[in-house]
């Protein structure tokens, strides 16, 4: 008899949502203002005010803090179908939610800032481009993508979702998204968003509607 699969493992002391919040928070802010290189646990633990152990009882490691991160920004935003979004909703309703989240996502501070460390460490540091791309895009272009896919009958006629998904997000970012990169511009206001997603939507099944049913052929 395998004793080791009779032991009831006792639960450990939970683990402090503050602590965990503050970690992520102080790490934000110095892969933002040191790069991911220069940051150290160490200095993570510092800045938030904790001890090296109990980052690393949260995080294995940078890797784990950095991909954390990630996905709690975009988490933020909620740029993927949660029980929060309304299941009477149409996916035109939907898209268009997304889409509004979608610019607020890309015009966020601490986005922004993101974006253009990544550009600058991209040459000698391309893992942390990687895990940037598997841990906050592709996870939210992938979940557009399979939810298309899913109400495929609601007037987009697809043949490759993530295609219709790279279509979607380039007709939101246009060229707002190089503007903001560049401070060019600032960010839009709510009902600019609005009207930019609900235009973004409009493109969308244009080009995804069959002629003959309500939309016309693309040029």
């Amino acid at each position: 008899m395998n004793t080791a699969s009779t032991q009831v493992t006792r639960p450990g002391r939970p683990k402090s949502a503050e602590k965990r919040a503050a970690i992520s928070r102080a790490a934000g802010e110095l892969f933002l203002n040191e790069g991911f290189a220069g940051t150290s646990m160490e200095a993570v633990a510092a800045r938030a005010g904790v001890s090296k152990q109990t980052v690393y009882s949260h995080y294995e490691n940078k890797d784990a803090l950095f991909c954390a991160y990630i996905d709690q920004k975009c988490r933020d935003y909620r740029l993927a179908v949660d029980a929060d979004d309304r299941a009477d909703w149409t996916l035109r309703q939907w898209l268009e939610a997304i889409g509004e989240r979608y610019l607020s996502l890309i015009a966020d501070a601490e986005v922004i800032a993101m974006w253009r460390l990544l550009i600058a460490e991209a040459a000698e540091h391309p893992d942390i481009v990687r895990m940037f791309w598997d841990v906050g895009p592709r996870p939210t272009i992938e979940g557009i993508a399979s939810m298309m896919e899913g109400r495929a009958g609601e007037g987009l006629v697809i043949d490759d979702p993530l295609e219709a998904t790279q279509v979607f997000l380039a007709l939101l970012r246009t060229d707002y998204h190089n503007r903001l990169l560049l401070d060019m511009v600032e960010p839009m206001d709510e009902a600019s968003r609005r009207r930019r997603a609900s235009r973004a939507v409009d493109q969308l099944f244009r080009l995804y509607t069959p002629v003959g049913e309500g939309a016309s052929s693309p040029d």
